[in-house]
């Protein structure tokens, strides 16, 4: 199979990075001049760029490079956006995913974060903006698993070997609790701020406090009557779409007794 790939030397490439991001970044496109100026674009941001014009070649990257956000061009036809999108999901949930769009309303924006996307960026793409964008995923990485860790019990005599399964099952029913709440558009802004104290408190319990403070700003926010309910609603898609990320990786960590978190501190 021979892949589209639209890259630069290494040499040069490594030149041109920034090597404070120093990410990879998977750009799928279905149009030849969409993925070089794209690619163009995400060089000069500083990242490292491998292109897919279908769901095959994005699993073969998906593969063989640590990707670290994908972008998914929703306007052409035929690059399969939305079977890479569940390719993400649910065998690489912790890479930020972005959406493409030329227009996109706030009505589908909505719709874009409940089906599972982190962000979204409008076409054309933007230098300064792609270096927001990269900078907030790193804010935001999640598969730095294996260095970083939280131990369970490590600090305080409440956990026990017995507690933990529950904690977990505990963290996993708030996480499908908040995706439903927030697919309701009968969804409050109060009713938001108080699921994000219930989550902070079960986020606490298993040593996560970084994300546990993102929902605290957040349920803050929700007070806050010069906060728009598409901004609050945004962040929560985001908490909800970290968590279910992070109980994959608990999942995976579960034998060995310890949470592999990249929000510990």
């Amino acid at each position: 199979m021979k892949l589209s790939i639209i890259d630069i030397p290494p040499a040069t490439q490594a030149a041109h990075r920034n090597p404070s991001s120093n990410v990879t970044v998977l750009l799928a496109d279905a149009s030849w001049f969409g993925r070089m100026r794209g690619a163009a674009a995400l060089r000069r941001a500083g990242a490292h760029v491998v292109t897919a014009t279908r769901l095959a070649q994005a699993r073969h990257h998906l593969e063989l490079d640590r990707v670290d956000i994908a972008l998914l061009d929703l306007d052409g036809h035929g690059n399969g956006s939305s079977d890479i999108l569940k390719l993400l999901q649910s065998d690489r949930p912790e890479v930020y995913t972005v959406a493409l769009s030329a227009a996109v309303n706030d009505v589908e924006l909505e719709a874009l974060f409940a089906k599972g996307f982190d962000d979204f960026l409008a076409k054309p793409l933007d230098v300064d903006r792609l270096r927001v964008l990269i900078d907030t995923a790193i804010d935001a990485r999640r598969d730095d698993v294996g260095r970083r860790f939280v131990s369970l019990g490590s600090d305080s005599d409440f956990h026990s070997p017995d507690l933990l399964p529950q904690l977990l099952a505990h963290l996993r029913d708030e996480t499908d609790t908040l995706y439903t709440l927030l697919s309701a558009s009968t969804l409050t802004r109060r009713q938001l701020g108080r699921r994000m104290h219930r989550v902070r408190s079960g986020l606490l319990l298993v040593g996560l406090r970084a994300l546990a403070d993102e929902c605290l700003d957040l349920e803050r926010d929700c007070e806050l009557a010069h906060v728009e309910d598409t901004v609050l609603h945004r962040r929560g898609w985001r908490i909800a779409r970290q968590m279910r990320a992070l109980s994959a990786v608990q999942k995976q960590s579960h034998a060995s007794s310890i949470v592999e978190s990249p929000y510990a501190r």
